[in-house]
């Protein structure tokens, strides 16, 4: 809890510094975590990552793409907006056919999805934070 408040804090510092796709989309994604019933942060978390989404070029990484449109999906899932979710993890899907993890998505509904969204979005799930692929090369 404190960590994830931390990190939101300083990446709130640096991207009044210097906006950034990465920064925007790292503060969104630990908004995601936050339970929403009592924290209320995932609308933050989907406005950080289409922030993020908007920031997009040509020369953004792949990487980074896939897991900006990925966590846009999983926010509208926790939010209660399938529709949602399925329309930005489809854009994704079309970008990246190749991803497991958008197809398993695209292809579960109901308690399946569900669990899936909410072991992505679980603070005891290890997450690569290396940042391999996602910073842009120069």
């Amino acid at each position: 809890l404190y960590l994830g408040r931390d990190a939101i804090g300083a990446l709130t510092r640096a991207i009044a510094q210097q906006p950034t796709a990465l920064a925007y989309y790292v503060r969104g994604l630990i908004n995601l975590y936050y339970n929403n019933f009592i924290f209320r942060r995932v609308p933050q978390g989907i406005a950080d990552l289409e922030q993020a989404l908007a920031m997009m070029t040509a020369d953004s990484p792949p990487a980074l793409i896939l897991r900006v449109r990925t966590a846009l999906g999983d926010g509208y899932f926790r939010l209660g907006n399938s529709a949602k979710a399925r329309d930005a993890w489809s854009a994704a899907h079309t970008q990246f056919p190749a991803d497991a993890g958008l197809k398993n998505r695209l292809e579960k509904q109901g308690v399946e999805l569900e669990d899936i969204v909410t072991t992505a979005l679980t603070a005891s799930t290890r997450v690569d934070t290396s940042l391999a692929g996602l910073l842009p090369d120069r």
